[in-house]
């Protein structure tokens, strides 16, 4: 049976053993970083986060203005429905006779008004001229 001590400096040999191995495996991870962000960008690692940094401020910038632009439009969209339907209840109410008669019927006594006119006028015409 191992002593406690043996146990322990078995521990400290695994545990050192362990961190230098993970520190090779950090090692690497940060060099295939570094070659894959080299390798796709022409400029330096510095200069992708600067770019990366730049895609995700317009991304921002464009949201924030689309977001804008919608709420715009949908103001707007309201604005003109609500006027459609306005003018939409005055000409029901036109048609409908709500404004002091029907519609048609007015429209139907004012042309036989304009007729009778005309046909006097006519008559008028014909008895002077002739």
């Amino acid at each position: 049976m191992s002593s406690h001590s043996e146990i322990l400096q078995n521990a400290k040999t695994e545990q050192q053993r362990d961190l230098a191995t993970s520190s090779k495996h950090s090692r690497n991870l940060h060099h295939l970083i570094i070659q894959l962000v080299e390798s796709n960008s022409s400029t330096s690692a510095t200069s992708l986060l600067d770019k990366i940094s730049t895609i995700h401020e317009l991304e921002n910038s464009a949201t924030v203005f689309l977001q804008r632009e919608f709420a715009r439009n949908c103001k707007l969209l309201d604005e003109r429905r609500a006027r459609v339907e306005r003018m939409i209840r005055k000409s029901q109410l036109a048609f409908s006779g709500g404004g002091g008669g029907n519609c048609v019927e007015e429209m139907q006594r004012r042309c036989e008004v304009v007729d009778r006119e005309l046909r006097i006028l006519e008559s008028t015409l014909a008895n002077v001229g002739g």
